[in-house]
């Protein structure tokens, strides 16, 4: 048994079940009582994962995601992840990103879809690979998806950037609260794609 920590510690992201998997994982256990008891408790079983035992104290899920081609493995500079009843969201202030793993032994094409919603107005975004340019986005207050894409993503580890070029707003500055944060961009959910579909 291992404790979800360090890259894994956010069992309402999008896509943990390829996480779990590319790190060796078989099973999730969700305690009763908790913010992630609550919300897994609201939704549909995720895809990758499902539920073997619930007990009074917790829910056993079975890890059924095949090893991950390409995945998302870290991510850092982001808000803590909040949720609602539609989606699960991490906001971007000035810069974040992502550890990406190409887990193969060749150069993976891909597209990236992300679901992102702007704070208060549209913004613009540069998305980058290793220092590299590759999309600029302007992102809509409302939520919608955006591809990014195509590009090539040699085997190993590497770090994709999100970094708004427009400032970021603080919340209390355009609404009736008194969140002092600075938000710029939030991040949903996404998907890797290979030509033929997802991988």
């Amino acid at each position: 048994m291992r404790l979800l920590g360090g890259e894994t510690n956010d069992c309402r992201e999008p896509n943990l079940a390829q996480k779990l998997s590319a790190l060796g994982f078989t099973h999730l256990l969700v305690r009763r009582g908790t913010i992630d008891d609550e919300y897994f408790a609201t939704r549909a079983e995720p895809d990758g994962l499902r539920a073997v035992a619930r007990f009074d104290d917790g829910q056993v899920f079975a890890v059924t995601e095949k090893m991950p081609v390409l995945y998302t493995a870290a991510m850092a500079g982001f808000e803590p992840r909040e949720h609602n009843a539609e989606w699960t969201w991490r906001w971007i202030a000035t810069e974040a990103a992502w550890t990406i793993r190409n887990t193969s032994e060749r150069p993976i094409v891909t597209t990236l879809d992300l679901e992102l919603s702007a704070f208060h107005r549209a913004r613009r975004m540069d998305v980058l690979l290793d220092g590299t340019r590759l999309q600029s986005i302007v992102a809509e207050p409302s939520r919608r998806s955006y591809r990014i894409g195509p590009f090539s993503v040699m085997p190993g580890t590497h770090q994709i950037l999100f970094d708004p070029v427009d400032p970021p707003t603080v919340v209390a500055d355009v609404a009736n609260s008194r969140d002092r944060r600075a938000l710029s961009v939030a991040l949903g959910t996404w998907n890797w794609n290979a030509p033929s579909g997802r991988f």
